[in-house]
């Protein structure tokens, strides 16, 4: 035996099959025969519209079944050809189930069982058993199922450890090729791509959590027999499939799939013969593959004409066409021509042309493409490109390596995903997204362009459209323009609203500067740094520590919240609490408050008409000037202490033990229901007491003038600080008694009226 033998057993079913349906299964099995060199005769039942004499699923267009062994991870790394596996199981203690037709390719002992698998094909579906005619309107190519149940019962299915066997979680050979990005495995459920070698990755995968089976492609393999199956389509072997059934132990006759050094993406062209576009990275490999697979597919099927670019050939009625480059020079996309590959070793030139859905996949000599009146993709897979889109051309998908770029969009509403160099991208006249990767310039004079950042840093000027800026965990920096802008950063960005104003999402430290627009900051987890400008500014603080700068001209809101905020105000300044510790300090304009439930320090501003009440945590209020209110909160007793100016102190409706501190103004002190203690200051104040014991005290130098209501003897007491041993005693001996109340007069000039309050003896002085 020198080459694959498959030898079918057709069961009773097929009695009924159509007559072309043992031809198809013929085509099938002739494939595999003449395209595969291992040495190794399988058996397959086939049945018509079932499988293994059950009736088939009516949903699907073809089933397929297989015996098989349960081996250990080191004898399947072991038998695959695949260099690179890890020395160590990566499922953990997972068991590989491997299917006996692939356990004879990889030379283990399979079941014994007398078929190493069965397939069916549907007796529902619209279905073409014509091998010689296989893209029929309306109906499913046969031989294209037939090849994609044959290659399940050869291994090529997945498991993914959904199953189990003996308490072991089961997966497949195929499971070990599976990558959700370039170097990680994807042993689970979820959005993954093969790769032979993990690094370059090629067809996207069927996302089992979604439906359908985990070994298949995802639904935009269409043409593809590894596919689902699409109506009007030959069911193609594409280099990608190869690549798969090579993985999972069979040799190709022959130079089937091409050697590919680095990450690349190829495309079959003029004679068969491959054409190679190297890429600097393998960041955009994936893609540029997947549109190429399509253009081989329609080559496969007598839809697209393969010509040199330099002179392409007339296309035929109702036939696309690809143009290819092998030389740097000025090429145009042809009319009718569907697709440009470029793998010239200098520059090349490139127009577009008037087609929509054009595909440009250039590789790493660079490229300057100036696009046409129709749209499409153009991926650039390194060097130093200039792309253009200048008025009149259509919207553009525009994706670049490691070079450093030049991108210009002047219209439309194209998408551009920038490389790792340091790129100029411009994009006026249309809302653009753009997705910066490097060290960029990007200007977005107008349109609402959307611009998503990594973790690079990018400078980005946005204009007259209501951008958005969607930062990653680099150090971007942000100009807004005059419309308001919404930046959302991840990273530690420099943030200018200027004129626009707009909205800051911001994830960890990030420096804000206000300007003349109004701006709204919704604080993260980092440290934030503002500075606020002309134009209001509302900051919502968050679980970091953050610090506001107000400006003289500016309007400040602020929002505590679970972490600590240090707020300097020179303008209008209004505050409402958090859970945090916070500060607020007034050196212009005023402020007004509202505590939270944690710690806070407030400092009102020299102007006066201050406003502040303590929340449900303790607060530590300083009045500024004149016209101050200072409320106690509910919290477990707060501290205030009175400016310059005429301010009133209340704490009418605390609980808890209040402290009072005159200032040098005509201060107005109110106790409340948890008694308070008072101190006097230089200038003249009345204090008031509550339903709790109070304490009024009097410090030596203060020199003020006081009147004490609602003192209560035996209650309320008084107290000297400062003052020498007897103080009391003299200020009792001199003490003056006129209409009802008694005034002292203390040794440094003091003067304390006691309200409705006579008969005051040593008993009411501590």
């Amino acid at each position: 035996m020198t080459g694959l033998v498959i030898n079918v057993s057709f069961d009773s079913s097929v009695d009924n099959a159509p007559s072309g349906f043992k031809a198809a299964v013929a085509a099938a099995v002739n494939y595999f025969d003449t395209t595969f060199a291992n040495p190794v005769a399988m058996t397959i039942q086939v049945g018509y519209g079932e499988i293994g004499g059950v009736a088939m699923d009516p949903g699907t267009l073809g089933e397929s079944q297989s015996s098989g062994v349960y081996k250990s991870y080191a004898e399947v790394a072991a038998a695959l050809p695949a260099d690179g596996l890890p020395a160590s199981n990566p499922t953990g203690n997972g068991l590989f189930y491997v299917a006996d037709a692939q356990a004879k390719l990889l030379g283990m002992a399979t079941d014994g069982s007398a078929f190493d698998g069965a397939i069916g094909v549907s007796d529902v579906y619209p279905m073409n058993f014509d091998p010689n005619n296989r893209a029929i309107a309306g109906e499913y190519d046969a031989v294209g199922v037939i090849v994609h149940e044959i290659s399940e019962v050869m291994g090529r299915t997945s498991a993914l450890g959904v199953s189990s066997f003996q308490r072991q979680p089961l997966y497949t050979p195929l499971d070990l090729f599976r990558y959700s990005a370039a170097g990680v495995r994807l042993l689970t459920s979820g959005v993954g791509y093969f790769s032979a070698d993990g690094s370059n990755l090629q067809t996207q995968f069927n996302n089992p959590a979604n439906g359908g089976d985990g070994g298949d492609w995802a639904g935009g393999a269409t043409g593809d027999a590894f596919g689902a199956g699409n109506t009007g389509f030959v069911g193609q072997i594409t280099r990608t499939d190869l690549a798969v059934m090579q993985a999972l132990g069979l040799s190709t006759i022959g130079a089937v799939i091409p050697p590919i050094v680095g990450p690349a993406a190829t495309v079959v062209g003029v004679g068969g013969a491959v054409q190679v576009m190297n890429f600097d990275s393998s960041a955009n490999v994936a893609i540029a593959q997947a549109l190429l697979n399509i253009v081989d597919i329609g080559i496969g099927n007598g839809q697209t004409v393969a010509g040199q670019a330099g002179a392409p050939p007339t296309l035929p009625a109702g036939r696309s066409g690809l143009a290819q480059v092998t030389a740097g020079g000025q090429y145009a996309i042809a009319a009718g021509y569907a697709a440009l590959v470029d793998a010239a070793a200098t520059p090349a030139t490139v127009f577009g042309g008037a087609s929509n859905g054009q595909i440009v996949v250039a590789g790493s000599a660079g490229l300057a493409f100036n696009a046409g009146s129709g749209s499409g993709t153009v991926i650039a897979g390194g060097g130093n490109n200039l792309i253009s889109v200048l008025p009149g051309a259509g919207a553009q998908n525009i994706l670049t390596g490691g070079g450093n770029d030049t991108i210009s969009v002047l219209t439309g509403n194209n998408i551009i995903s920038a490389g790792s160099g340091i790129n100029q991208i411009l994009a006026q006249g249309g809302n653009d997204s753009i997705i910066s990767a490097g060290t960029d310039l990007i200007s977005a004079p107008d349109g609402r362009a959307t611009i998503i950042a990594g973790s690079n840093n990018p400078t980005v000027f946005l204009g007259s459209g209501a951008a958005n800026f969607n930062g990653g965990n680099g150090q971007a920096t942000v100009v807004v323009g005059s419309a308001a802008a919404t930046l959302n950063s991840a990273g530690r960005d420099q943030l200018w609203l200027q004129a626009g104003g707009g909205v800051v999402n911001s994830g960890l430290a990030d420096t804000i500067i206000g300007g003349s627009g109004a701006g709204t900051v919704n604080a993260g987890t980092g440290n934030d740094f503002v500075f606020a400008g002309s134009g209001r500014l509302s900051f919502n603080a968050g679980s970091g520590v953050s610090t506001i700068l107000g400006a003289a001209a500016g309007v400040v809101a602020l929002a505590g919240g679970a972490g600590s905020l240090i707020a300097v105000a020179y303008g209008t300044t209004s505050y409402i609490g958090g859970s945090g510790a916070d500060t607020v300090a007034a050196f212009g304009g005023n402020v007004s408050i509202i505590g939270g439930s944690g710690i806070g320090v407030f400092l009102g501003g020299p102007a006066g008409g201050n406003r502040m009440i303590g929340g449900s945590g303790r607060a530590t209020m300083i009045g500024g000037g004149a016209g101050d209110v200072l409320i106690a909160g509910s919290g477990p007793g707060d501290v205030m202490q009175a400016g310059a100016g005429a301010e009133t102190l209340t704490g009418a409706t605390a609980r808890a033990n209040t402290k009072f501190y005159a200032g040098a103004g005509s201060d107005l002190l109110i106790a409340g229901r948890g008694g308070s203690q008072m101190l006097d200051g230089i200038g003249a104040a009345t204090m008031v007491g509550g339903a709790g014991a109070d304490l009024f005290a009097f410090a030596s130098g203060n020199a003020g003038r006081v009147a004490v209501q609602n003192f209560v003897a035996g209650q309320d007491f008084v107290s000297f600080l400062g003052f020498a041993s007897g103080e009391a005693a003299q200020a009792l001996s001199g003490a003056v008694v006129a209409a009802g109340s008694e005034q002292l007069t203390l040794s440094d000039g003091t003067r304390i009226l006691f309200q409705n309050v006579t008969g005051l003896t040593s008993s009411n002085f501590l």
